[in-house]
């Protein structure tokens, strides 16, 4: 469900008092980057810090902005480059206040350069400053559970299980299975370790490059507990393999924060399953067959050792 300016102004004056109508005025609602309206907006205002800030929404999830929030809090006394938090000590119902990061995505700056090296070394230094910082637990960043990363990891692979085997062929599904069998002791290794603040969507769109050069790491709506190197599985899917001459620029960049173990590809080929496991059933979902497809792509080239994605976590 998506709300017009006027919705979200009525919204956002009715959340925070001392916003007040006069002084405060929609001037953009933003456009997701597969095309899809989104339920942020741009906000001018005369009456706070910030001249100009982000109200961010996520409409009958009041989860994702609180995850966000829990996240930002998290990160506001470390050193990784993230929107400030424009209310500090006031949960949001209907709207999360960010500082507005003026600048263009990692994105868009790539296709109009030739330093490609630069970007992917600010990605894997602001992707690595994440990935340091400890959290109390592994989960949502909600409400603590009594769960091992091996726990957490396996009940998400078997809620989307059905769904995945209706869409491979019955050798590949039986391959990945086994897989998924023989990765079980890197769970129980993980589980042994610290969890981390896990961002969950680490790409492109997702940096922001500040006109001062700062790289800027946004939307922490699907944020957890979890562990580092389940970060880089999403990137490694969708940008990493646009760009496979890089690989060596982000991971020194990276492993400068987070330690690269000497298991990386076993590691990297469990977490590549889960998140073709998530994509699988996000895109059936929003009904994008394309980006699913090239998910299950992504898992016939692991099992068969072929494809970029096999270059990449050798």
């Amino acid at each position: 469900m998506n709300m017009n300016t006027y919705q979200a102004k009525d919204l956002l004056l009715s959340e925070y008092s001392f916003l007040k109508s006069s002084h405060v005025q929609i001037i953009k609602q933003y456009i997701s980057t597969d095309g899809r309206i989104s339920n942020t907006f741009l906000v001018q205002s005369t009456h706070t810090k910030f001249e100009r800030f982000i109200a961010k929404s996520f409409v009958h999830n009041s989860d994702s902005l609180r995850r966000e929030y829990n996240a930002l809090k998290i990160l506001e006394e470390k050193d990784v480059p993230v929107p400030k938090l424009l209310i500090h000590d006031h949960v949001p119902q209907d709207f999360l206040l960010l500082e507005f990061i003026d600048g263009k995505s990692a994105g868009e700056i790539i296709k109009n350069t030739a330093n490609i090296d630069h970007i992917f070394e600010k990605i894997g230094e602001t992707t690595g400053k994440c990935n340091a910082v400890n959290v109390s637990f592994f989960g949502n960043l909600l409400e603590e559970k009594s769960l091992t990363w091996k726990e957490y990891q396996l009940e998400r692979l078997d809620s989307k299980r059905d769904l995945v085997e209706k869409f491979l062929d019955k050798d590949l599904f039986m391959e990945i299975t086994h897989l998924i069998e023989e990765s079980k002791y890197i769970l129980d290794q993980e589980s042994n370790t610290s969890p981390v603040l896990v961002h969950h969507d680490i790409y492109m769109d997702n940096f922001l490059l500040r006109k001062d050069g700062e790289l800027v790491l946004i939307d922490f709506g699907i944020a957890f507990g979890g562990r580092p190197l389940y970060d880089l599985a999403k990137f490694f899917i969708w940008d990493l393999s646009k760009y496979p001459l890089q690989k060596s620029v982000f991971l020194s960049s990276y492993s400068k924060y987070v330690e690269i173990p000497e298991n990386f590809k076993d590691i990297m080929s469990f977490y590549i399953i889960r998140e073709c496991f998530g994509m699988i059933d996000f895109f059936t979902k929003v009904d994008q067959p394309k980006m699913r497809d090239h998910a299950i792509l992504t898992l016939k080239n692991l099992v068969n050792g072929e494809g970029v994605i096999s270059e990449l976590i050798s």
